[in-house]
């Protein structure tokens, strides 16, 4: 059909000009027909000029992106789609397979195969944005065996050095050695897995506050969460369900999240920031001073803390601090120093008035904790 024919024209011009493209495969279970109509007006919302799309009746439908230059731009044109098509069909399982040209196959074919495998994945896990690169495999299998590792840093308050909260860095080990969040999480994004990241730190975060919450330590546990979690609308709910299950308050956790996702879509973050809290949980802005979110937006934002970029915490930066911890202190947010390696900074950030500290110099990894061994 006119379909295949636009696939095989977008795919020679991709080749001639050395371009990339993404072929995706959308299905969703369950749909009437008023639904399967509203999916395909939600799809088409979110094309450009240059995309083409089939409907394939069971099968779901086909999209072509032609103008894609990375694996990530393909991502988020899915991530778009994804939150549309969940809003709009609360409840029904939505399942969307990428394949590139020309990483993942270099023929109609290959890449109808790529893109059919993928979406049949992402069904199997439970729905979501899958693509089969090479690394997303086996990132996918570290998440599913367990393979990944959680490291703590603590949190203190400054002024009592009290510990106020560990943050749960996630850590991949492999045979060439521990691969840190920063060199992971840029693969977890392109292959669309920060959701599945996000729920695998939950899960073991709350699984260690319950082992913890007998003792009587009573820190809370800070996570840093994705852009693409906080865009999903199902995620209150699910976090509801996550602490209930483990008979935990909401005020055990601390979510982080970065400007940058804040800032892509202020309308839907900030409703989303608002609902989180409702729920009892606090909530942190990581990073603050990188692409400084306007004050009057912050003002909106529903912020228990604001972590600054640990480069204010160096002692040329200390006029730069001062002015940030005052600013946090106008939003009514408590302020904390990242990075402190050295007892001056320590010093100097508590005199500026922040609030709260973390760093090697407060202790790199208070606990570190693997998988415990199942019992057979």
């Amino acid at each position: 059909g006119e379909f295949e024919i636009n696939l095989a024209q977008a795919l020679s011009l991709a080749q001639r000009h050395g371009r990339s493209l993404a072929l995706l495969r959308i299905r969703i279970e369950g749909m009437n027909r008023t639904q399967t109509e509203q999916a395909a007006r939600e799809i088409a919302y979110t094309l450009r000029q240059s995309d083409s799309l089939a409907y394939l009746g069971e099968q779901g439908f086909a999209l072509l992106l032609s103008e894609v230059r990375f694996t990530a731009g393909a991502s988020r044109v899915a991530h778009r789609l994804l939150g549309r098509l969940r809003a709009a069909l609360a409840g029904l399982k939505v399942g969307i397979g990428i394949a590139m040209y020309p990483q993942d196959a270099t023929s109609p074919e290959g890449l109808w195969t790529q893109a059919e495998q993928a979406c049949a994945k992402s069904l199997e896990s439970g729905g979501g944005i899958r693509l089969l690169t090479p690394g997303a495999s086996e990132f996918q299998e570290a998440l599913n065996q367990n393979s990944l590792t959680l490291h703590f840093q603590p949190v203190y308050s400054l002024g009592d050095l009290e510990l106020a909260a560990v943050e749960a860095l996630a850590r991949w080990p492999k045979p060439k050695g521990l691969y840190q969040a920063g060199e992971f999480l840029p693969l977890a994004e392109q292959v669309g897995l920060l959701s599945a990241q996000d729920r695998w730190t939950l899960e073991k975060v709350l699984d260690q506050a319950a082992l913890w919450k007998p003792s009587g330590v009573n820190a809370r546990f800070s996570v840093n969460i994705s852009a693409e979690t906080l865009a999903d609308p199902n995620f209150p709910t699910l976090l509801q369900e996550m602490l209930s299950a483990k008979r935990l308050p909401a005020d055990t956790l601390i979510l982080e999240f970065k400007e940058e996702a804040i800032l892509s879509d202020l309308e839907t973050a900030s409703r989303s920031l608002e609902i989180l809290k409702h729920l009892g949980v606090a909530i942190a802005l990581d990073n603050f001073g990188t692409n400084p979110l306007p004050l009057t937006q912050l003002r909106r934002l529903p912020l228990d803390w604001i972590k600054l970029n640990p480069a204010l915490s160096t002692s040329e930066n200390a006029p730069l601090a001062k002015a940030a911890i005052e600013m946090v202190r106008a939003v009514g947010a408590k302020a904390v120093a990242k990075g402190l390696e050295e007892q001056s900074q320590l010093t100097r950030m508590k005199e500026l008035g922040a609030d709260l500290g973390q760093g090697h110099i407060l202790g790199l990894s208070l606990i570190h904790i693997s998988e415990p061994t199942r019992q057979a």
